[in-house]
């Protein structure tokens, strides 16, 4: 079965969608992005490469438990 033409409208509404998953997506991966930088703030773009702040997770009090009941949450 060939393909139809894309409508203006729906090129239009697919485009809108597009935009507005990128502007949604973009400052969730510049977080994440910047969570691997070796700063102790956020900083984008990040200023080296390290995993310090990942070994470092449990040294917060609570922060394990708050993980754990988020998790199961989703469950």
């Amino acid at each position: 079965m060939p393909h139809a033409k894309m409508s203006f409208v729906s090129l239009l509404n697919w485009l809108a969608t597009a935009c507005v998953g990128i502007f949604l997506i973009l400052p969730m991966a510049a977080i994440v992005l910047s969570s691997f930088g070796e700063t102790a703030y956020a900083n984008f773009p990040p200023q080296g490469f390290t995993l310090e702040w990942y070994t470092r997770f449990s040294d917060v009090p609570g922060l394990l438990e708050a993980l754990t009941y988020s998790l199961k949450l989703l469950h």
